[in-house]
């Protein structure tokens, strides 16, 4: 069981997707929180394989709700140190508001969520795909 988040935040741009190879590519994009508002903090998100389109449609400034897993890996070469990368990966992302574009087409979502980083999943055993 992975366990899931969500952050509000404001968009502020995206990558291009990048071919890794013939079975997995992925894209970038960054999101600005506000969790105290004297400092402002940017957070950077990926989305992989067929995920990589969730992004279209969503301009600089939209306030956004990113729902993501926290992953981590682990990089070892021989006769060093072992190396751990840690990505945030978005798997759904709503305007704030419940509006949810997919392909570059409006849907409205009765999701609510109440702006802070919180876990989704705290009483819920749905699988978040």
């Amino acid at each position: 069981m992975s366990v899931s988040f969500n952050v509000t935040g404001k968009f502020l741009r995206k990558d291009e997707e990048v071919i890794i190879n013939e079975s997995f590519k992925k894209r970038t994009f960054y999101v600005e929180v506000t969790v105290n508002p004297q400092y402002k903090e940017v957070l950077c998100f990926d989305l992989v394989n067929e995920k990589t389109a969730l992004i279209e449609g969503y301009n600089e400034g939209d306030l956004i709700i990113v729902s993501f897993n926290i992953k981590c890996r682990e990089s070892k070469k021989e006769g060093s140190f072992s190396k751990y990368f840690t990505v945030l990966q978005a798997w759904k992302i709503n305007r704030q508001g419940g509006e949810q574009v997919l392909n570059g087409e409006k849907y409205n979502n009765s999701t609510s969520v109440d702006g802070t980083l919180g876990n989704e999943n705290e009483n819920n055993d749905e699988i978040p795909f």
